[in-house]
Order: structure tokens, then sequence, then C-alpha cells
């Protein structure tokens, strides 16, 4: 059994496409599915989801780290990277 990491730039609850079908598939393998939602600017701290009917599977919502991190300097970037993983 594998642990796999499915990341998308959309919610999971926002539409049922092809990422419900990827880690409906997976899970049902046999695999531990995390999917991985976009940060959430809301959040204060990391939130673990099960998925309904899908036991190895989890949806991991967080925090968003900053804005405009691109343009920040490489140190301090990997800085507030390492500590917001």
């Amino acid at each position: 059994m594998k642990s796999i990491l499915l990341i998308s730039p959309e919610k999971w609850d926002a539409h049922h496409v092809s990422k419900h079908h990827y880690t409906s598939t997976l899970a049902n393998l046999g695999h531990r599915v995390f999917y991985l939602d976009p940060p959430d600017q809301f959040l204060q701290h990391w939130v673990l989801i099960p998925v309904p009917g899908l036991p190895t599977a989890t949806v991991v919502r967080g925090p968003k780290l900053a804005p405009y991190m691109r343009v920040y300097p490489d140190l301090l970037r990997r800085w507030l990277e390492a500590r917001w993983l």
C-alpha cells in the first residue's frame, strides 16, 4: 500500500470530475490517498477531512502561506515554505 498525494487547484467539493475518479480508483486499489485542496485564507491550521465512503482517502486543507511568494528573496521564501510544511 502506497501513500499518494493528489494536488489540485480546485477544491474537493467544487465539481465532481476526474479528481474524484482518481481518488476513488486509487483508494479502492488499497492505497492511502491524500487530496490537497488549494490554500484557504480563512484557515489557521491544517485540517484533515475523511472522504465519506472511502476509508483510505482524506482531503487535506491548509492555510494560505503568504501572498506573492515568488518575489520573496530565496532565503526568506525557503524558510517560510519549510515552516509552513
